[in-house]
């Protein structure tokens, strides 16, 4: 068997980086469609009213994308539906709740009084509550760009009227892209919640190009390490420093993880070392918001 002459070489190589190159070129083709399924189906798990995937590609790809798009829109009609029924009702119970309170204002008895004006108190403020929740699962407000540095100041300022300690360390580099009355909710519900249980706020500001990072610290005691994720759920509170007692309802944490998730970023807990618990809030820069 002879040797491949040198002349027949370089043709060898031609052809071999030409099937390479051919063999990229097809499997790009083949997955770019899968790749963009992965993609929408991220969003969709951050956003239910992402927009539906567009239906091109092979027909086993359209199929998918068709079947992708119609969970989404089902999907959405039980969580409209479902968010319908829960305002509906707690907007409802407010009308009760205040006929009771107007009877209990003529009892003469002013320790059972206290009691039931104390039980109406909490029942008024978990139906409130609630309707933040279910405000919070989802809004139309239009994207904007937001000066998050006179967000923070105004915070402070409210703060400040109430009596409560609140600092601000470090400041953004442009206006960030959100949905400005959602995102105030977020960052008031965390002040509130280190306020309330820790005394006191400070707030700290780090920002880049690709995210924005706002650290909320307190000087109090810090919670559990496997209390961290359980304090996210709806109406859960510690039973000893954070309980209704102190103020809220259990649903400040829970609402402010939403409309941090709904901007593609995320909000997490951990414990300083030395004492206090820090509240870090991420969200990713975009130059557009769905």
């Amino acid at each position: 068997m002879s040797p491949v002459s040198p002349p027949v070489l370089p043709k060898l190589v031609i052809l071999l980086v030409s099937v390479l190159l051919l063999s990229l070129v097809a499997v790009r083709w083949v997955t770019r469609p899968l790749q963009t399924m992965a993609l929408a189906a991220e969003a969709l798990g951050k956003d239910i009213n992402h927009p539906p995937l567009v239906v091109k590609g092979p027909q086993e790809v359209r199929r998918a994308a068709r079947a992708l798009n119609t969970m989404q829109a089902r999907l959405a009609g039980y969580i409209q539906e479902r968010t319908r029924i829960l305002a509906a009702v707690s907007h409802d119970l407010k009308t009760p709740i205040t006929r009771l309170r107007l009877q209990v204002e003529v009892l003469d008895d002013p320790v059972l009084k206290a009691k039931f004006i104390k039980d109406l108190k909490e029942l008024e403020d978990m139906v409130s509550a609630t309707l933040d929740f279910i405000r919070g699962l989802g809004t139309e407000e239009r994207a904007r760009w937001i000066d998050i540095n006179a967000l923070l100041e105004s915070l402070q300022s409210d703060a400040r009227e109430m009596g409560r300690v609140v600092t601000i360390q470090g400041s953004t580099t442009g206006p960030f892209l959100g949905h400005p009355q959602t995102l105030k909710r977020c960052l008031n519900n965390i002040i509130d919640n280190t306020v309330n249980y820790g005394r006191r706020a400070a707030l700290v500001v780090e920002d880049s190009d690709t995210r924005l990072q706002i650290s909320v610290h307190d000087t109090g005691t810090g919670i559990p390490e496997k209390e961290m994720e359980r304090v996210f759920d709806p109406f859960y509170r510690l039973e000893q420093s954070r309980n209704r007692a102190s103020g809220g309802t259990g649903l400040g944490l829970t609402i402010a993880r939403n409309i941090a998730r709904s901007h593609g970023g995320e909000l997490s807990l951990r414990n300083i070392s030395g004492g206090g618990l820090e509240a870090v809030l991420i969200l990713p820069r975009r130059d557009r918001l769905d």
